[in-house]
Formats: structure tokens, sequence, C-alpha cells
């Protein structure tokens, strides 16, 4: 079913209006066809946050770690948000975002949980795979928070490197369009963006997969690999090393590393405990 794109900005500044909180976003353009929403936001935006950029079509995005992030034509949502950088802390803003995507994907899918994968991920619990991705860029006085859902894709759509570590929303059983997705999601995020941060956490760390897996994180210069034992998401993650030893990493300046990217040995060892 084609889409309409020149309904796309009234119907989300619809949204907009109907928000009881004091307003993230404020205005919203839509483009048929771009490289990056990260970067027409940041041009677009003029040093003015408030701005919401969607795309049609995105032909390189980027992910987390410098990664490219795929767009299946017509069927992934790719977004980007200006958010002031003096009302909203990077740290609160990635957990807020995590967890409205979460949201918006639960109430399309009539799904009871999805995951979170630190720090943002949104994924299938059950299999591990992603549906969801999110890039928070600095930018003057400005944080430029770009995201990607896999809105209706059907196992076909897939490139071989993907089968068997993306999903889409529809593969989970949700019916909606990307515009119907998008109009959700707007609602959530507002909604996120005006939650203090203790019941954020709360929310975030309810949708945790990573506690209880051994995985791999780089944390300053240093790669740590470790059971995860307890991830504080605005603070600290803890993990277990081989020899017993808890180590503390700072959240904030803490990346988790792509499983593909461990050693041979500890991808084998996978999940424990």
């Amino acid at each position: 079913m084609s889409e309409d794109l020149t309904t796309w900005a009234d119907a989300l500044e619809a949204v907009i209006r109907q928000s009881s909180e004091p307003r993230a976003i404020d205005r919203v353009a839509v483009i048929a066809d771009t490289a990056s929403t990260q970067d027409v936001a940041r041009s677009m935006s003029a040093g003015t946050p408030g701005l919401l950029v969607i795309a049609g079509r995105q032909t390189g995005g980027r992910g987390r770690l410098g990664r490219p992030w795929h767009d299946t034509p017509a069927k992934s949502l790719a977004m980007s948000v200006a958010l002031d950088a003096h009302r909203f802390s990077q740290a609160l803003v990635s957990l807020g975002v995590g967890v409205a995507i979460a949201r918006a994907s639960e109430r399309a899918c009539a799904l009871r949980r999805l995951g979170l994968r630190w720090p943002n991920d949104v994924v299938d619990p059950e299999t591990g795979r992603k549906l969801a991705g999110v890039l928070i860029e600095r930018s003057g006085a400005q944080l430029i928070v770009g995201m990607g859902v896999n809105v209706s894709q059907s196992p076909a759509d897939w490139p071989e490197a993907l089968r068997d570590d993306a999903a889409s929303l529809a593969q989970l059983g949700s019916p909606m369009s990307r515009l119907e997705f998008a109009r959700l999601l707007l609602a959530e995020l507002e909604a996120a963006l005006a939650t203090p941060e203790e019941p954020l956490s709360e929310a975030w760390g309810a949708r945790d997969i990573l506690v209880g897996t051994r995985r791999t994180f780089v944390s300053g210069n240093e790669r740590r690999t470790g059971l995860v034992r307890s991830i504080a998401p605005t603070s600290e993650i803890v993990i277990e090393d081989d020899t017993g030893a808890r180590r503390t990493l700072s959240a904030p300046t803490t990346s988790l590393m792509p499983e593909t990217d461990a050693d041979p040995g500890e991808q084998a060892r996978g999940r424990c405990g």
C-alpha cells in the first residue's frame, strides 16, 4: 500500500497539539528522500530545538559505533529530533527514547513486554532480534536524536547478513502503517521526555535483557568482558569477570560491543546465570 507523504506533517503536528505536557517537539518536517535525517535535522533546526524530521526513505543512515543502519524503502521509519541540550540531559534522553520506542512498539503489536538492550536497542526478548535503534549526537546546544524502526518488513525483505538479527513490528503482529506508528511514537516520546528519572529508570530496567548474560563493553579505552550483574542506566554497569571480581563501569561513557565483535570464545559462552 502506497503512502501519501504530503499528509504526514499535518497528522504528526496534530499529535503535538494534543500533548498536555510542556512540549519537547513543536514542529515537523517531512522529506521524501535523504541520506540522513540526522544531518537534515541538524541543518533545518538552525540551532532552534523542537524540530522533528521524518523521511520517506533514508539512504545513508548510521547507527552507534559508526555502523550503517539498513533502511528498507517504504517499510522502515527514519526520524530525528532536535532537542534542547540545556533542558534535557543526554543520559535521560537515551533512557527516555528507548522506553518510548519500546512502549509504542508494545502497543502496536499488542505485546506485554519487549526488551531493551543497553543502551536503547529495542529487541524481541525471545529471539534477541533488533526492532529499533537510537543514535544521539551533540550539536552545539542541541541533541540530535535519530530513531530507526523496522515497521512492516517481511522475512524476505532482510538482506542475508541481517536475517538472524533483525525483526519488524509486522513480524510481531503489528498491522500499523509507518504513519500510524509514527503518531503513536511521537505521543510516547513526549510522555517519556516529561517523566522523572526514577520512574523512567524503572521502566527501562523492567525491559532490560542484559542482566545475567555475558557481554563485552568498552569503557574508556578498555574492553571489559564479564557476566552482567546490574545496570543502573544513568550511572553504572556492574559486571563480574572470570576471576569473580566485580567491576563497575560508568554507564554514560560505556558502550556495548556487538556479539559479532566479541572474541570467538566469548561468543561461544553466550548466556550465563
